[in-house]
C-alpha cells in the first residue's frame, strides 16, 4: 500500500504558478523555473504544468524554448490557462496621450470635414521607435518572407490605413503607351489634393483576377493622371491591364473616416480618426515580431491561451516534436498565425483570424525519402486571413510529406483556402464556405504545376457558396498546370461556381463526389499538349526528388518513366461513380476526350434528397441526406453534418 501511495505521489505534476502579482510574474521566469527542474532531474522529471492566471501578459521580447525546455514522452511541459478569464500573451503596446492636431502644415494636409476629429500621438515619446513601427513592404504575389508593417487595433480589431477608396477598389482607366510597365492611368482628381509631403503605395490585381501585390509610388503626374511606381513591375506575365482593379493606400490626406489611421514614421507621430464603435476603448499597436518561439523542443504544450498582436507571426515550431498548440486563440497578427516545422506537431481546437498572411503553415517531412512529418491542424476555426496580403495567404498552407488539414472550418477569405504541395497529405473533413470572396480563376482547395506531388487524399470536404471574381470565378478543387497523382473522393459541392478542375495532369482520381446546384461539376482538359510555357518549372521539380530511387517507384510506378512517355499527356486519370444534380455536368475538351472515360458517372440524374432544402443558398447540411434507396448511397458515403470541427469553438 505504501509503495501505491508512492506511485501516486510521484505521478503528481509539478505546477508552476505564474500570475502578474505574484512570485512568477511573466512566462520567461516559468521558463526558467521549468529548464532549472528539467535540469536537475533529468530526462524523467515528471510532468511540469505552468499555470497561468487570467491577465493580459505583454511581452518584451519573445517566449523562446529550446531542447533545453522539452518535456519527455508522456511527461509534457504544459503551458495552460487557468479558468475563469482569458489568458492574453501580447505584442502589443498601449498608446496613449492622444491630443488634437494642432500643426497647421498637417491640418492642411487633412480632409476638411477630419480636420477636428483626427487625434494625434508621439509614439517615440513612449518608447516605440522606428524599428517597431517597420515599413510597407511589398507582400501578395509572389509570396515572400517580409515582416509586416505596425497596425493600430482598438476594440479588439484591426483599423484601416488611410487608403482611397475607402472600400472597394476603382479601375484603372489605361495603360499608357510609354511601355516601362510601372505606369498607369487612374480615374478622376482625387491624387491632386494630395500634398507633395505624400508618401502613397497602390495595391492591385495588376493583370490577373488571381494576383494581387502592393508597390510604393515614386510619381503622380496629376494633369495625366498617371502614377508611376517603383521598380520591379508587378508580376504576373503583363504589368498592367486596363480595367484592372486597385487602391491607394498611406495617404494622410485620404485619412477621412472614423477609424482611420495613419503614421509618419520620421516623426514618429500617429494619426487617428478615433472609431465609432469604441471611441472608450484601449489603442493598441503590434509591435513585437513574434511571441512564441520554438526550436528544438520536444514534448510541450500550450493550452488555451490567446496569442494577439504581433508584426510577424504568432508563435513559430522549429524542429519541434510532439509541440501541441491546442484550444488557444490567435488573432490580430501581421503575418502568419502559427508556422510548424518538425515532426507530429500541430494545431488543434484553435480559433485563428485576423491575420495579415497565413493562418497556419505547415512544412514537415521529407521529400527525398517520402518519411511523413505528421504535422496537423484539426478541429480547428480559420477566418480573415490574408487581409494584407490577400492573395496565395491562405488560412492553411501545407508543405512536404505526410501532413494533415482534418475537421476544420474556414470561412471569409479573399483567396485560397487550403494551398498544398509535396505528397502524401490528407485534406479530410473540413467545412469551407463563403471564401475566395475578391479574386477570380482561383482554386479553393489549390495545387498546380509538379509531375511529383502525388498522393494527397482530399476526402468528405464540404465546399459550399463559392463562386468568386469576375466571369471566370473559383473553383473548388483546381488541380493546376498539369498537377498529378492527387486522390478527389467522396466530397460535397454545393452551391459553387466550378467544382473541379483537372488541369492536364495524370493519375488523378475523382470518385464518388456529389455536385449539388453547381455551375460546373467537373471540368477536364490536356493543356500539357498545347503549350509548353510550364516546361521548366515542370522539369526542375522533377529533377529536385530521386523519382526512380525505390522508395518512389514503389510509391508512384506511373511516374518512373514519365519522360519516355509523352509527359504532357493527360494518362491514367480515373474519373467514376460521382453524382452531378442541378447544374452541368461536364466539359471536356477536344485534345482531352480520347484521354478520359466518363461514362460511369451520374450526371444530371436524380440523387434523391430527403430535403428540397438543397435547393437554398447556405442549404444546411441536414438538407443532402439521402432518402432510402437512393442511387448515390452505393457511391457517395459522407455524412455531411459530420464535417468540420468535432469539438465546440475555444
Amino acid at each position: 500500500m505504501l509503495g501505491g501511495i508512492a506511485a501516486s505521489m510521484a505521478a503528481e505534476p509539478v505546477v508552476i504558478h505564474v500570475a502578474a502579482d505574484g512570485p512568477v510574474p511573466t512566462l520567461a521566469a516559468a521558463r526558467d523555473r521549468v529548464r532549472a527542474i528539467v535540469r536537475t532531474s533529468g530526462p524523467h522529471h515528471r510532468k511540469i504544468v505552468v499555470s497561468i492566471q487570467p491577465g493580459t501578459y505583454r511581452l518584451d521580447a519573445p517566449l523562446e524554448l529550446g531542447p533545453a525546455d522539452s518535456g519527455a514522452p508522456g511527461s509534457p511541459i504544459i503551458y495552460r490557462a487557468e479558468p475563469g478569464g482569458e489568458v492574453r500573451i501580447t505584442g502589443g503596446r498601449v498608446v496613449n496621450g492622444f491630443r488634437p492636431v494642432e500643426d497647421h502644415a498637417v491640418r492642411s494636409r487633412l480632409p476638411v470635414m477630419a480636420r477636428d476629429h483626427v487625434v494625434v500621438a508621439d509614439l517615440f515619446d513612449q518608447g516605440i521607435d522606428a524599428n517597431d513601427i517597420g515599413y510597407l513592404s511589398r507582400r501578395g504575389f509572389p509570396p515572400a518572407r517580409v515582416v509586416a508593417h505596425m497596425e493600430v487595433f482598438a476594440g479588439g480589431r484591426p483599423l484601416p490605413l488611410a487608403r482611397w477608396p475607402n472600400h472597394g477598389y476603382v479601375r484603372l482607366a489605361a495603360v499608357p503607351e510609354s511601355g516601362d510597365g510601372l505606369s498607369f492611368a487612374y480615374p478622376g482628381d482625387r491624387p491632386r489634393r494630395w500634398s507633395a509631403a505624400e508618401e502613397p503605395w497602390a495595391f492591385g490585381y495588376w493583370s490577373r483576377d488571381w494576383a494581387a501585390s502592393y508597390a510604393p509610388i515614386t510619381r503622380i503626374d496629376v494633369d495625366r493622371r498617371v502614377a508611376t511606381l517603383a521598380p520591379p513591375a508587378p508580376r504576373p506575365l503583363r504589368p498592367f491591364r486596363q480595367g484592372q482593379r486597385f487602391y491607394f493606400v498611406n495617404v494622410l490626406a485620404e485619412l477621412d473616416r472614423p477609424g482611420e489611421w495613419y503614421v509618419d514614421r520620421t516623426s514618429g507621430r500617429l494619426y487617428l480618426w478615433p472609431p465609432d464603435r469604441a471611441r472608450a476603448a484601449t489603442v493598441e499597436v503590434n509591435v513585437l515580431p513574434t511571441l512564441i518561439r520554438l526550436s528544438g523542443a520536444r514534448h510541450v504544450r500550450f493550452e488555451g491561451l490567446t496569442l494577439d498582436l504581433a508584426r510577424d507571426t504568432a508563435m513559430v515550431i522549429e524542429k519541434g516534436l510532439d509541440v501541441r498548440f491546442h484550444r488557444c486563440v490567435v488573432r490580430n497578427i501581421g503575418g502568419v498565425g502559427v508556422r510548424v516545422g518538425g515532426t507530429d506537431s500541430g494545431v488543434s481546437r484553435c480559433r485563428i483570424e485576423n491575420t495579415g498572411d497565413a493562418g497556419v503553415v505547415l512544412a514537415g517531412g521529407d521529400r527525398q525519402t517520402l518519411v511523413p512529418g505528421g504535422l496537423f491542424v484539426e478541429d480547428s476555426w480559420l477566418a480573415r486571413t490574408g487581409r494584407w496580403s490577400r492573395t496565395y495567404h491562405p488560412p492553411v498552407r501545407v508543405e512536404g510529406v505526410g501532413n494533415r488539414v482534418v475537421h476544420n472550418e474556414i470561412q471569409a477569405v479573399p483567396h485560397v483556402a487550403i494551398l498544398f504541395s509535396g505528397n502524401e497529405h490528407r485534406i479530410a473533413g473540413n467545412l469551407i464556405r463563403d471564401v475566395g470572396r475578391e479574386a477570380g480563376g482561383i482554386g479553393i482547395i489549390y495545387t498546380g504545376r509538379d509531375w511529383t506531388a502525388r498522393g494527397t487524399v482530399i476526402q468528405g470536404n464540404v465546399v459550399q457558396g463559392v463562386h468568386g471574381f469576375g466571369p471566370v470565378g473559383a473553383f473548388a478543387i483546381h488541380l493546376d498546370d498539369q498537377a498529378s497523382g492527387t486522390r478527389i473522393r467522396g466530397n460535397l459541392f454545393n452551391d459553387v461556381h466550378q467544382c473541379v478542375v483537372v488541369g492536364g495532369g495524370r493519375h488523378n482520381v475523382v470518385v464518388g463526389n456529389l455536385f449539388a446546384g453547381c455551375g460546373l461539376a467537373l471540368r477536364v482538359d490536356a493543356r500539357g499538349l498545347l503549350r509548353s510555357i510550364h516546361d521548366a518549372d515542370l522539369a526542375r521539380r522533377l529533377a529536385s526528388v530521386p523519382y526512380r530511387s525505390a522508395v518512389w517507384t514503389r510509391r508512384y510506378p506511373g511516374l518512373a518513366n514519365i519522360l519516355a512517355e509523352d509527359p504532357h499527356a493527360p494518362l491514367g486519370n480515373v474519373i467514376r461513380d460521382n453524382v452531378s444534380v442541378g447544374g452541368t455536368w461536364v466539359d471536356v475538351s477536344s485534345r482531352a476526350e480520347p484521354y478520359f472515360d466518363l461514362t460511369e458517372n451520374m450526371g444530371g440524374r436524380d440523387p434523391r434528397f430527403r430535403s428540397p432544402a438543397w435547393q437554398r443558398r447556405r442549404a444546411p447540411m441536414s438538407a443532402f441526406a439521402l432518402k432510402p434507396g437512393s442511387p448515390a448511397r452505393a457511391v457517395w458515403p459522407l455524412d455531411p453534418e459530420t464535417v468540420g470541427p468535432r469539438l465546440p469553438a475555444p
